[in-house]
């Protein structure tokens, strides 16, 4: 069995590579088998920083996204103050900008989509069974459809009474939970608007962008039927304001950078919205899990591509 040290940082599993010593032949390993002890230090010195399982596996199926991955997860929320970019780095994310059509950049929703933990599919998929079953494929059809459109109305209901626009929802539950948290927010920046991350290309569209207890944040309304009251039950909500505000920063040359968000879980049965305030060490704690999500949607458009044109392996290669 190979041996590994599992360090854990507010929650997360990473895997740490062994050192390698003494093995002219097995330099190039990631494992070791007589070294027993590794410190954070050399961790961080490994040809491999910080890659986690998963990560490590994706990796060594495919070595020619290797710089792709390393070279993203070192961009910051804020990614003007990346201010020492090496010319390999620089290299990486115009390749990364090369995959894709300037004016189709994936969004933050398709990304998370498309990598989501294998514990997240499972439960949606029993609750997609489930719903289907209870209602007919057709009905659950309907169920969904009514779902977005009850959320498109609600979002722009928040919208209007931000811009001082008369909203027509106000006997509704929904309204009602989320009328008094609406009240607090100061200093709206904008409102529904999308924001492009043309340095590790992405693009997503904002809720807002507004103060909160004096604080310049993202915020992210939703409305829900089920109680969301800690971020664990949030699902992919934090990485989705984190990807936010690392998009606002990079499309928005101003002073006032983003470093906190905030997500509102508004019901429908009229319950006080449960205010999820993600502080600077929090949203830079989600900025982390995101930078991994995007690299790993690159990485599987990269292999996708590379299935139909090998030369776009050699590029990465040079």
């Amino acid at each position: 069995m190979k041996s590994t040290t599992v360090f854990r940082r507010l929650g997360e599993r990473i895997l740490c590579p062994k050192r390698v010593v003494n093995n002219d032949t097995a330099k190039h390993s990631i494992y070791s088998t007589n070294d027993s002890r590794t410190t954070p230090s050399e961790f961080n010195a490994s040809p491999f920083p910080k890659f986690r399982e998963d990560e490590m596996a994706m990796l060594t199926s495919n070595p020619a996204t290797i710089p792709m991955l390393n070279t993203i997860l070192k961009c910051p929320l804020d990614s003007k103050d990346w201010v020492q970019v090496s010319d390999k780095d620089d290299q990486v994310l115009k390749n990364v900008t090369s995959m894709y059509d300037s004016t189709k950049l994936p969004s933050v929703t398709r990304i998370l989509q498309a990598t989501q933990p294998p514990l997240n599919q499972i439960i949606l998929a029993r609750w997609k069974s489930k719903m289907t079953a209870k209602l007919g494929k057709e009905g659950f059809f309907h169920y969904m459809t009514q779902i977005s459109g009850e959320g498109s109305s609600f979002h722009e209901s928040v919208e209007n009474f931000l811009n001082k626009i008369p909203v027509d929802i106000e006997d509704t539950g929904q309204w009602k939970s989320i009328h008094p948290v609406l009240k607090k927010v100061q200093g709206v920046h904008g409102t529904e608007f999308i924001a492009t991350h043309s340095v590790l290309s992405y693009l997503g569209k904002i809720d807002c962008v507004a103060l909160y207890k004096n604080k310049l944040c993202v915020f992210d309304w939703k409305l829900s039927s089920k109680k969301r009251d800690s971020l664990k039950k949030c699902f992919d909500d934090p990485y989705q304001v984190a990807a936010y505000a690392g998009a606002f920063n990079a499309c928005h040359d101003t002073p006032n950078k983003i470093s906190t968000a905030v997500i509102v879980k508004a019901y429908r049965d009229g319950s006080p919205a449960d205010v999820h305030f993600l502080d600077e060490m929090v949203l830079e704690f989600y900025w982390e899990g995101w930078v991994r999500r995007l690299a790993r949607y690159h990485v599987q458009v990269f292999n996708s591509q590379a299935n139909d044109d090998s030369s776009n392996i050699h590029k990465w290669q040079d």
